[in-house]
């Protein structure tokens, strides 16, 4: 894997920094889901790490026990390169060890439908990791 899934408040400095430029880039400004509440809650929000390059390249937000409904982001510069298999992946691994039994609705809020194909399938991945 590349991606190591950590807790948002245990991004490094330097991490929360890149993170925090990268969210509020020009090509991001219409982005939806996870980018919209990141700086609001401070519980089930998740980071995910590009291993190579020690920085954060996607975010999670997962709220809803034992039923959650997640959602996610991937940064612009790393789209269509396979992370969002990563990210469910581990996301689906680190709810199940939360607790989590199942997932509920998942809306897709991509920008103009630009990732919705991409999407609906990331959804169905996360799904089977719930026997959905």
């Amino acid at each position: 894997m590349r991606l190591t899934i950590i807790f948002k408040n245990n991004l490094t400095e330097g991490q929360r920094q890149h993170l925090d430029k990268r969210l509020s880039a020009l090509e991001h400004q219409n982005d939806n889901g996870p980018i919209r509440s990141w700086n609001i809650y401070q519980k089930h929000l998740y980071a995910f790490i590009n291993r190579e390059m020690n920085i954060p390249i996607a975010i999670a937000e997962a709220s809803g026990r034992p039923i959650s409904t997640p959602g996610w982001w991937i940064d612009s510069e790393f789209r269509g390169q396979g992370y969002g298999n990563e990210l469910v992946d581990l996301l689906a691994g680190q709810l199940k060890t939360e607790g989590v039994i199942g997932i509920g609705p998942i809306p897709i809020v991509s920008y103009c439908g630009v990732y919705d194909e991409h999407s609906i399938k990331l959804v169905k991945r996360l799904r089977g990791h719930f026997g959905e």
